[in-house]
């Protein structure tokens, strides 16, 4: 969980990126992060990088209408 939180800290994007994998793991301090749909998406501000968890189909679905990329996880395997 260490090398998600310092991936989550530099991750930069053009467009909107919703990772599902690892939010409970990311610090939600109210300075650089913002909790979203009942504490279950997490943005970091001033980026492009949200984190999901225990979403459903039809938010996931609003979400990619919007242009949003969702991954399933930050990196690899």
């Amino acid at each position: 969980m260490t090398k998600l939180y310092q991936e989550a800290q530099v991750c930069d994007f053009k467009q909107a990126t919703l990772f599902l994998e690892g939010a409970t793991y990311l610090p939600t301090d109210t300075r650089n992060w913002e909790k979203l749909m009942g504490n279950r998406l997490f943005h970091r501000k001033n980026s492009n990088f949200f984190v999901g968890e225990k979403l459903t189909v039809t938010e996931l679905d609003s979400l990619k209408k919007t242009g949003m990329e969702i991954k399933e996880r930050l990196s690899g395997p």
